[in-house]
């Protein structure tokens, strides 16, 4: 549970992180790697249950903070 708004950033943080592995994942799944299918889907998942775990945090901290704006990242 996300207690305050230092730990709200550093999960917002970890929640990037994950999602960034699970482009990689991807792309090593397409990209003709050695790596047996099986293993791949369960690191998937492990990954994608780690992101739903974070995003439940992150949304939780939100509702429980009446007007609290999450933020918004700068187009680049």
């Amino acid at each position: 549970m996300i207690k305050n708004e230092r730990q709200y950033e550093i999960t917002n943080a970890q929640l990037d992180r994950f999602r960034e592995t699970l482009e990689r994942i991807d792309n090593e799944e397409t990209g003709g790697a050695e790596i047996h299918p099986l293993l791949v889907k369960a690191r998937k998942e492990a990954v994608q249950s780690q992101i739903a775990d974070l995003d439940n945090q992150l949304r939780e901290y939100e509702s429980l903070h009446p007007g609290y704006l999450k933020p918004k990242k700068a187009d680049t």
